[in-house]
């Protein structure tokens, strides 16, 4: 089964499985395994609520259930109990000296968890519905409790790492899930050296550490743990891995200021990879970018009709896209509808540790901050308002050492300069925010600061200082490759150009 899973021949896993199953009435190991193929084959065709329903009626019958009614409550009381375990151990490190798991139902329990886990989290992207988010966070609550009281298991460094995410996604809490993260690296290495975790879950564990580093690490840094888990994947079977690691590298290039010509070549390449392995799972969020891409790059009549979908049937990751893009085109009137459902209300409820999270700060603040310098009365002093609650939870993450958050505190402390008409400090910040970013090659970030640096010297009518400032947008984007910006900036500044 596992076999003819990785090969991607579903239809004859879910025949054969189906077969095992009756055939077992449900309670050998061996049914189990054909639960866990099952599910393997459902996650890997994107069908992310079947493998998650059909994971939970596995856990069902070892036992293991969860509710699902007042799961927030339930969330509340799974961290408190997972802390007071915890904290019968003397320091995080000695979980590095628990003894093996011993009990069979137990340790199919913990495999059976961790890819629940992973179903949860993926159906709460597609769906948006943070009950999902929530079940992820039960279950790494559970799987790091069994852990110390029963022993640990090849899938307990998975654990730990879910448990630093949880810090960073409920408490911000970098500082805490760092030392989490160090105690998981050191348990996964120790696993492999003594040869009780296999080389096959590298992706996995690369894949999860990739969303952690985010906040930890410069995001052009973390190309490196990307390929890393997209290379073991391939070579030690893990398609399903492998595919999660290639899109975790899209997403990484399309934020940092790679060459969107470059970008939609890899787009194209691991899109086609997914088809030929039947890996589905994740095509769907290659295809909102490469909407991205061709709308900067100004290919728009190539942005296919099946990304135009209605309103109402769009993933949170495609609002994010049509945010970002309103805010490149300088159109801040549909961004500021667009903050309501692809800003925090949407993505921190399902994925608030997702490193789009402090991303999208930037525009949701750029946005709050160009609509107060347009609005009067009370309406600007509520995006004022806004604007300014934004740039203080960026300090924050600042401040608890996110590197990747530096140029746009700077940025946003400079949109709350130029707002209260402050126009020395507004022209350092927006040239420190510029250097920052220039200096992690973020050619898109120094696009965008020099373009508001303009804009706001022209809209006082000083041209002499605005005039450079533009350029130098216009240079930065047309090195991006955002030709569709270029275009639509000699249009709008022509006379200036001339």
């Amino acid at each position: 089964l596992q076999v003819e899973c990785s090969n991607s021949r579903y239809v004859k896993v879910q025949k054969r499985a189906n077969e095992i199953i009756i055939r077992t009435n449900g309670r050998t190991q061996d049914s189990l395994l054909a639960y866990f193929v099952l599910g393997e084959a459902m996650h890997s065709q994107g069908l992310y609520g079947e493998s998650l329903e059909l994971y939970m009626k596995c856990l069902a019958r070892l036992g293991v259930n969860f509710p699902r009614k007042f799961i927030q409550v339930a969330v509340l009381s799974a961290l408190k109990k997972t802390k007071e375990q915890l904290q019968t151990l003397s320091s995080l490190s000695d979980t590095l000296d628990l003894p093996p798991m011993e009990d069979e139902v137990r340790m199919h329990a913990m495999t059976m968890l961790d890819r629940t886990a992973r179903a949860a989290y993926f159906l709460a992207g597609q769906s948006g519905k943070p009950i999902h988010a929530c079940q992820c966070i039960l279950i790494s609550c559970k799987v790091m409790q069994w852990t110390v009281k029963y022993g640990i298991v090849k899938n307990s460094s998975q654990a730990l790492l879910s448990y630093s995410y949880v810090h960073i996604a409920l408490y911000k809490d970098i500082e805490g899930a760092r030392k989490i993260f160090k105690v998981a690296k050191q348990m996964y290495d120790k696993q492999m050296f003594d040869r009780s975790n296999s080389p096959t879950t590298q992706a996995s564990f690369n894949n999860m550490s990739y969303l952690i580093l985010n906040w930890m690490m410069p995001m052009k840094e973390l190309r490196k743990v990307a390929m890393e888990g997209y290379r073991s994947g391939l070579e030690y079977g893990d398609n399903n891995g492998a595919m999660a690691a290639a899109h975790s590298f899209i997403c990484n290039i399309v934020q940092t200021g790679a060459k969107l010509s470059r970008i939609k070549d890899d787009i194209d390449t691991y899109s086609q990879q997914m088809i030929d392995q039947k890996q589905i799972f994740l095509l769907p969020e290659l295809k909102v970018y490469l909407y991205m891409v061709l709308m900067l790059m100004g290919h728009s009549d190539e942005a296919t009709e099946s990304l135009l979908l209605p309103t109402e049937k769009r993933s949170p990751r495609m609002r994010v896209v049509e945010l970002q893009l309103a805010v490149y085109f300088g159109d801040y009137e549909l961004a500021k509808r667009l903050m309501k459902v692809a800003g925090h209300s949407v993505i921190a409820k399902v994925s608030p540790a997702s490193p789009i999270v402090w991303r999208i700060t930037m525009f949701e603040g750029v946005t709050a901050f160009a609509i107060a310098r347009k609005s009067k009365g009370l309406q600007k002093q509520k995006w004022r308002a806004c604007g300014i609650r934004i740039a203080k939870k960026v300090r924050n993450w600042v401040s608890l050492r996110n590197p990747n958050c530096i140029q746009i505190m700077h940025l946003l402390a400079g949109e709350q300069h130029a707002l209260d008409g402050k126009t020395e400090e507004t022209k350092q910040k927006y040239d420190t925010a510029m250097s920052i970013a220039r200096r992690h090659g973020l050619r898109n970030d120094v696009a965008l600061a020099s373009e508001r640096a303009g804009e706001m010297y022209l809209d006082v009518g000083d041209f002499e200082w605005g005039a450079p400032y533009i350029e130098n947008a216009r240079t930065e984007y047309r090195g991006w490759g955002a030709h569709g910006k270029v275009r639509q900036m000699l249009e709008k500044y022509d006379n200036l150009v001339n």
